[in-house]
């Protein structure tokens, strides 16, 4: 399997380390979008002609960091941005790391 780039950075096949943010996280593909799932759908990405999109799956996650979210583009749970300007990291794990509590919270 060959590596591929996920928002700037390398990820490796399935046996390579995961994020420590998600840790038990599964991979997988759902209507062309990368998906992690953790007890249940977790985030997903893909990458589109012409924009990105940073998938959250949870408007309540979504609403608690409304003002973090504000100079992108977002739709229910979803976060629009350009190539040229990435999500920050730390934004995308504090949003991970949102969602897997809620998850944790829902079993």
């Amino acid at each position: 399997m060959r590596a591929r780039i996920v928002f700037g950075r390398r990820v490796g096949p399935p046996s390579s380390p995961r994020h420590p943010a998600t840790p038990a996280a599964t991979e997988r593909i759902s209507s062309q979008i990368a998906t992690f799932d953790y007890k249940r759908s977790l985030v997903g990405f893909a990458a589109f002609k012409t924009h990105r999109g940073f998938y959250v799956m949870s408007p309540p996650v979504m609403a608690a960091h409304n003002d973090e979210l504000a100079s992108y583009d977002t739709v229910k749970a979803t976060v629009g941005f350009q190539s040229d300007k990435p999500l920050p990291a730390a934004l995308v794990t504090k949003l991970v790391r949102a969602r897997i509590q809620e998850n944790e919270r829902a079993r």
